[in-house]
């Protein structure tokens, strides 16, 4: 693994963090660090599904702290192969993985969080069987490596490096607000798909 580039990946965003003056807020509450919290992220696919297991002794054995498991991404609503994933196969799986993680003292997700009917829905049924809800431009935001800030892939609200104003000011911006009150009004977009952010 290349240490030395996620090294330095890691340091530009902390650079790129601080320039939003999260930190501080950050330290005030008790939780920051320097460091990143590692996690291995497996998606879930017709491949992996037989090897997920194997995934909690890698972790423990690169130190990492925490496992996380991501159902498999449809950029399509409509078009998915009902046949490819054994749901049945990995609803009697995540109750196993979940134990084992907890046996080795790892924190373990299972990434977007769903109930065992809406999970047969996301890789079985319609689109329209599932929310129509997109949540994460309320309570998350991503800062890339080269300072753009995006509330979701591809759309770049502002960027670190150019901006004059705080952390808040970007975030309560006229750019972020429409983004999220168009959210509102269309439920999801388009291109969400069954994206890992929406509320399902």
């Amino acid at each position: 693994m290349a240490f030395g580039f996620l090294r330095s990946v890691n340091l530009k965003a902390i650079e790129n963090i601080q320039s939003l003056g999260i930190p501080n807020l950050i330290q005030h509450l008790g939780g920051w660090s320097p460091f990143p919290a590692v996690t291995i992220n497996t998606v879930i696919t017709p491949e992996s599904l037989p090897h997920l297991a194997e995934m909690v002794p890698i972790a423990q054995a690169a130190g990492v702290d925490s496992v996380s498991y991501q159902h498999l991404m449809f950029s399509d609503c409509s078009s998915h192969d009902e046949a490819a994933l054994d749901v049945e196969q990995l609803l009697a799986d995540i109750p196993r993985l979940k134990q084992q993680a907890r046996d080795a003292g790892l924190p373990v997700t299972f990434y977007p969080r769903m109930s065992e009917s809406k999970l047969r829905v996301y890789y079985q049924g319609s689109e329209d069987e599932l929310n129509r809800k997109g949540m994460f431009p309320w309570y998350m935001v991503q800062v890339d490596m080269l300072g753009n800030v995006t509330p979701c892939r591809g759309f770049v609200v502002d960027n670190v490096k150019t901006k004059t104003g705080s952390f808040g000011e970007v975030w309560n911006s006229r750019r972020f607000r429409d983004y999220r009150n168009e959210l509102v009004r269309l439920g999801v977009f388009p291109d969400c798909g069954r994206c890992c952010h929406r509320q399902y």
